[in-house]
């Protein structure tokens, strides 16, 4: 897995760079988000909140480590 900094509208997240086009296309202010995504995804200008690939969004880049931290041990079997 991996974090990648998004722009969050109510619907979808827009590539890091693409803020602009979120405010245009939706009519809202973007949230910066951190997306856990699958080490393979392809972020591209935006995609559904709900793809396969996309685990979890987070408010901040902290609470994104901790989720995979908190994933790895699981399938690894650290207590």
């Amino acid at each position: 897995m991996r974090i990648a900094p998004m722009w969050e509208t109510e619907n979808a997240l827009y590539h890091f760079r693409e803020k602009d086009r979120a405010e245009y296309h939706t009519g809202e202010k973007p949230n910066l988000k951190y997306a856990v995504l699958d080490r393979d995804f392809f972020i591209s200008t935006w995609q559904r909140k709900d793809m396969d690939g996309i685990h979890e969004i987070f408010d901040t880049e902290k609470e994104a480590y901790n989720y995979i931290f908190d994933q790895n041990k699981f399938l690894f079997g650290q207590n």
